[in-house]
């Protein structure tokens, strides 16, 4: 576990006696050569939409599945871990922005998405 990570679950523990998580509302793959030629998908590296949760932030902000993530906040998303890194230190309620890539456009696409706190384990 990375430190960064074991230090802000303590401080949130501590403070609030919990851990507070943010999430999406998507289900994510790594976009490889082979999953882009397969797909028709636009670039060759990102994080694919697989399924978008109906009513979640995702979806709210118009993200659709076969779009592809690649930077969030201007942080470059190489893959769905690098989506969790970038989102671990934002709080619900956040606006990030999210640019991705669309099949039917013809460069990359920017939406803003509230986050919301992720439910479960």
């Amino acid at each position: 576990m990375p430190i960064n990570l074991a230090r802000n679950v303590a401080d949130q523990i501590l403070a609030t006696g919990r851990v507070r998580r943010v999430m999406l509302g998507v289900i994510l793959s790594d976009v490889t050569a082979e999953l882009a030629e397969r797909l028709d998908l636009p670039v060759e590296q990102g994080a694919v939409v697989m399924e978008v949760a109906s009513g979640s932030p995702a979806h709210k902000a118009g993200i659709r599945g076969a779009d592809i993530l690649t930077a969030i906040d201007g942080d470059e998303v190489k893959t769905g871990g690098d989506v969790r890194r970038v989102l671990r230190p934002h709080k619900p309620g956040d606006t990030v922005s999210v640019t991705l890539r669309r099949r039917s456009e013809s460069g990359p696409v920017t939406v803003r998405v509230v986050l919301a706190e992720a439910t479960g384990d």
